[in-house]
């Protein structure tokens, strides 16, 4: 436990001095903070993280045992997962065989996915800087705390959405073809990537200029907001969808190429997790809060319309598994938006917040991944093959 504690704390400082100094030599800083992370990831034995065993190990002997590109690609094997090998989405499978052009281990193998994986959450949030005064290490201490060992076990999911949460700054660029051409890279390390669709989607409903409509009742003149009217509609659309009936949602899986996933939320349709949506209260609670004091900030309506949505997809998690890892690609954001939140107040009472939030995610990852051994990363053991 203390091994990824004690990552975080300096991997974090690292950050905290690349933030606070300029010049070149800061970007070594910023350097060491991708490389711990990465470096612990890539020490891990087999055991750390149930995927490993089941698909990234076998793909990686597999590969490495494969001279010629095309034979390795349309190989028929079967992963001790049970899945089919050419189920494996090819832009991962790609990324595997070009790591073992490099070397055939595993190690090489967990790093370099890994240091992927903290390099883009890292670089959207330093994009994400340029128009958003947010803390890094804070940030990233949140990253860590709520995704880093989730990233140990849903390996390739965990590539898919870096690869959109660091895409996200190209929308506040008004670069949609840029954020699309992302979504359709992350695909190819996961399907249900094309979530990221319906993040552009609402970024566009939202975030696009409001337009402040002015409805005359008699004498009396009714201003309407569009934002806060299709704020409300989409979160009564999606509660619909979700929790009215399974048979909605199928047909719209199904169009996004998910149905396998909607299959498994039929099996799990009414079971509920109430844990999950505790988790999430304090996010939306401290939204509402900062509200006011965001009054310039339109993806406060982003942002709000995300978690609700996320607290109604945990709250359908408790028969399906796989609903609680969709929601994963929106409750991502909160590492955009606890930061831009708690910047919008005074100083003692942001550094209070900071507290707050640090003391509770630690308690979060305490319970979840250390008492609970959520995806199977605690206790960290070392690959023997390393020593």
């Amino acid at each position: 436990m203390y091994i990824y504690l004690i990552t975080f704390v300096f991997s974090c400082l690292s950050l905290f001095v690349f933030e606070k100094f300029n010049g070149k030599v800061k970007y070594i800083f910023l350097f060491i903070g991708i490389f711990l992370p990465a470096f612990l990831a890539g020490c891990r034995a087999d055991v750390i993280g149930t995927d490993v065993r089941n698909y990234v190990e076998p793909i990686q002997i597999y590969a490495s045992g494969m001279s010629r590109f095309t034979e390795y690609i349309n190989g028929n094997i079967v992963l001790l997962s049970g899945d089919a090998f050419s189920r494996i989405e090819k832009g991962y499978s790609t990324f595997v065989f070009l790591i073992s052009r490099i070397n055939k281990s595993l190690f090489l193998n967990l790093f370099i996915t890994q240091f992927l994986i903290i390099g883009l959450t890292v670089i959207g949030l330093v994009k994400f800087k340029k128009y958003i005064n947010i803390s890094l290490p804070f940030s990233m201490f949140l990253y860590y705390m709520l995704f880093f060992n989730i990233s140990l076990n849903l390996v390739r999911q965990s590539i898919a959405m870096a690869i959109i949460f660091c895409a996200f700054p190209f929308l506040l660029e008004n670069k949609w073809l840029q954020f699309l051409i992302s979504i359709f890279i992350a695909t190819l390390f996961h399907r249900t990537a094309i979530i990221g669709l319906i993040i552009f989607i609402l970024y566009l409903v939202l975030i696009r200029d409001a337009q402040i409509r002015k409805v005359k009742f008699g004498e009396k003149t009714l201003c309407i907001k569009w934002r806060q009217l299709i704020s409300g509609f989409i979160v009564l659309l999606v509660a619909i969808i979700l929790i009215g009936s399974s048979s909605i949602l199928n047909p719209i899986l199904h169009l996004l190429n998910l149905s396998n996933f909607g299959l498994l939320y039929s099996k799990g349709f009414g079971s509920f997790s109430f844990s999950q949506t505790l988790i999430r209260l304090p996010f939306l609670f401290l939204l509402i809060f900062s509200w006011n004091k965001m009054e310039n900030d339109n993806l406060k309506y982003f942002y709000f319309v995300l978690t609700v949505i996320d607290i109604l997809f945990s709250q359908m998690s408790g028969g399906s598994s796989i609903i609680l890892r969709i929601s994963y690609y929106l409750s991502i954001f909160y590492i955009y938006a606890i930061p831009n939140e708690i910047e919008v107040w005074p100083s003692r009472s942001r550094s209070i917040l900071q507290i707050v939030f640090i003391v509770g995610c630690l308690s979060y990852w305490y319970y979840m991944f250390v008492l609970n051994n959520y995806n199977e990363t605690v206790p960290f053991i070392f690959n023997p093959m390393l020593f």
